[in-house]
């Protein structure tokens, strides 16, 4: 059956007015022969933006089997085509044989037909509808969706944004190379792994694209000082130590660093392979052009990228009269400097604290381990608040440019039609890792899948299952798919969710993990997606991709997001700081300013959520990132959604080595087998009312017009 003939059996409730229209036989037969002429005429029409029956997964031959799925990917894969239609999804095979390259969306190799066909559908659909249209990319962390991600970006700039030579395009690879390093880094799974969640928002108008805006939805800032001794930490300060030249190491006080030598670096030698100085150096040169051509200065970042490495190396121990001293004052001196504040002042906030008593104001000395914590918790907020400030430069150079728009003027790509801007927005999701861990970063990642996934089930199998219903159409196999409702229940539910349960235990005096697991099982202990340990303080949870133990001290720690005031005052007009430094903190000093400029004691948020808005109260990061989830699911509940579903062709990442035990686990994790099934023995493609309207030109009740004139 053609794409067009199953549209319109798809709408057979348009068409079947034609019982009732009061004609002779000659008048319908001629009638319908026009509809058949018709139908001819616009399949052809489409069939530039459909795969071929080998490219599609619902066009397999014969039985869909777990086996015949694997097959099929496994033969494609053997021809080096790694992308495959499952309807209007995509599946892409990562085959670990292109590298990203360093300067991003410059993807020239390997560039796939099927993601072209892809921008091209959802271009088509963006202007058919005039509604906004998203495209997430999921899977397992190492999948390749960062690398589908850029080629889905390039795809869709080089068919409707003029292509490399025009402004957006350059500020947009410009951005993307700029930032990737702040949340690219190695972990045992993934070589180059992005543990952010953020998407770029293209605004299309005329089949053109007006302007760009991209959107943090979660970055883990605990990485920069907890994380797994064999992982490492975010690229950007490989990448400055592997680049800096000798003078350059000299102003920003590392001469003579190391990975080896700094704290914050340090790990142990399982990822040193993937270190290479060369690959470093040449990503620092196209970094510093990139914030070049973005208008945004490297000096000062550079500075506060230096301090954040110095701080790691500060060393705290018992002085005299129960205060704490610094071993060696190299690194607290160098880190005061490049922050532009005293050294005296920086070591008497980490070392301190002020609590408030009674409307005043009581000084206390810290222990070794609140000193550690103090100082970590100021670089995660250096590191976080600098992040979102090149993302907001970032946006405020694209919307400058937007202003004069001359990759419209360039690209050619102007149609007639509504001016109406409607937006096409890419998604690159965190990765499942299933993998055992017990950090925050790794639960949150998880979450977003889980969120992901279940968002999948509902647009996939309950809208087609529904309009089956309607239509009354038999299914010719039985659909078991994985719902996952009671694991996003029991993981984010309000008040009562494992997240909220974090929330209310980090909020209290003194949180404890036993505190914590006794929470958990008295609200969840009877659930079937949860396994509790009291005696170890542990918990797993039954994820749609395997299961993974969490632990309740790990995530009290990381859970924290806040920092206390006197840091905060550190940067303010009293001291000799940055202009940089001073726009990160401007709302905190504004609001000390206001109650007299002085530390009380109390607590700002350490990196504002940035789907909040700007919140200056002290939070929690996985409360925080529920919220910019929600506001993710949001914006694609609203939208018409296409999924990509990456998978792993082998789980050690050796190029072009298919591992078919592990795929098969990735096809049954996503739900491929279930929805060939669903889709093979149903409609696998569906077209809009508009498309199958436009040329018949229906009235108000579904009647053809154009076509009873021609039989008149």
């Amino acid at each position: 059956m053609s794409l067009f003939m199953e549209s319109i059996y798809m709408h057979q409730k348009y068409w079947q007015h034609l019982k009732h229209i009061d004609l002779d036989k000659e008048r319908t037969f001629r009638h319908l022969r026009c509809l058949e002429e018709y139908v001819i005429k616009t399949d052809r029409k489409l069939r530039n933006l459909r795969p071929s029956m080998e490219e599609d997964l619902c066009q397999l031959p014969g039985p869909v089997t777990e086996e015949s799925v694997c097959r099929h990917l496994y033969h494609r894969f053997e021809r080096h085509q790694y992308h495959t239609f499952l309807g209007s999804t995509l599946i892409a095979l990562n085959p670990h044989t292109h590298r990203l390259p360093y300067k991003a969306l410059h993807c020239n190799k390997g560039l796939s037909r099927n993601l072209r066909l892809l921008v091209t559908k959802v271009l088509h659909q963006v202007a058919e509808l005039r509604q906004s249209h998203s495209v997430v990319v999921s899977g397992e962390t190492g999948s390749g969706k960062t690398r589908t991600f850029m080629e889905l970006l390039r795809h869709l700039y080089d068919q409707a944004g003029g292509g490399q030579e025009t402004d957006t395009f350059k500020v947009i690879s410009a951005a993307v190379t700029a930032l990737r390093p702040f949340d690219t880094t190695a972990t045992i799974a993934n070589q180059e792994s992005s543990r952010s969640c953020w998407s770029i928002e293209c605004a299309v108008s005329n089949r053109a694209i007006a302007s760009a805006h991209l959107t943090l939805h979660s970055l883990s800032y605990n990485r920069l000082t907890e994380r797994p001794t064999v992982e490492r930490c975010y690229d950007v300060f490989y990448m400055i130590l592997a680049g800096m030249s000798e003078e350059e190491k000299v102003k920003y006080h590392l001469s003579g660093q190391s990975t080896e030598s700094l704290a914050y670096l340090s790990s142990l030698d399982v990822l040193r392979k993937s270190t290479s100085s060369r690959r470093y150096r040449e990503k620092y040169t196209l970094w510093k052009e990139a914030l070049a051509m973005l208008g945004i200065p490297h000096t000062e970042i550079l500075e506060i990228l230096s301090a954040i490495l110095l701080l790691g190396n500060i060393v705290f121990v018992q002085g005299e009269e129960q205060e704490l001293a610094v071993t060696g004052n190299s690194p607290l001196h160098s880190a005061a400097k490049l922050l532009k504040i005293p050294a005296d002042k920086l070591l008497r906030c980490l070392t301190t604290q002020l609590v408030p008593v009674r409307g005043k104001s009581a000084l206390f000395t810290n222990t070794i381990q609140q000193a550690n914590t103090r100082r970590n918790t100021l670089a995660q907020s250096l590191y976080g608040r600098l992040f979102q400030y090149l993302v907001n430069k970032i946006n405020q150079s694209t919307e400058s440019r937007a202003a004069h728009p001359r990759a419209s003027s360039q690209s050619g790509n102007h149609h007639s039609g509504s001016s109406v801007t409607n937006t096409v927005n890419v998604i690159d999701c965190i990765g499942f890792q299933n993998v055992q861990g017990t950090q925050l970063e790794q639960l949150c990642g998880n979450i977003c899948s889980e969120a992901i996934q279940h968002f999948y089930n509902m647009s996939t199998f309950h809208e087609i299952l529904d309009s089956f219903d309607e239509e009354k159409i038999m299914l010719q196999s039985s659909i078991r798919w994985y719902d996952n409702s009671a694991t996003i229940q029991l993981l984010s539910q309000k008040n009562m969710g494992l997240i909220s349960l974090l929330y209310f235990e980090s909020k209290e005096h003194q949180p404890a993990p036993h505190s914590l697991i006794k929470k958990i099982d008295k609200v969840h202990g009877h659930s079937d997606s949860l396994e509790i340990d009291k005696s170890g303080n542990q918990f797993t949870v039954h994820h749609f991709g395997g299961k993974i133990t969490y632990n309740c001290e790990i995530l009290l720690l990381e859970d924290k997001n806040s920092m206390p005031d006197e840091m905060v005052a550190l940067f303010g007009k009293k001291g000799v700081t940055s202009s940089l430094l001073s726009k990160l903190y401007s709302r905190e000093l504004k609001d000390l300013e206001a109650n007299g400029g002085k530390a009380k004691g109390y607590s700002y948020c350490a990196v504002p959520c940035p789907s909040i808005g700007y919140n200056m109260q002290p939070g929690c990061y996985g409360q925080d990132f529920l919220y910019s989830l929600d506001c993710l699911m949001q914006t694609l509940a609203f939208s018409n959604t296409t999924f990509v579903r990456c998978i792993k062709a082998s789980e050690s990442g050796t190029p072009h080595l298919w591992d078919a035990e592990y795929v098969h686990r990735q096809v049954v994790m996503l739900e491929v087998l279930e929805t060939t099934k669903l889709l093979t023995s149903g409609l696998p493609h569906k077209l809009s009312f508009p498309s199958y309207s436009f040329e018949l030109e229906l009235d108000a009740n579904g009647f053809f017009f154009r076509c009873l004139e021609t039989v008149a």
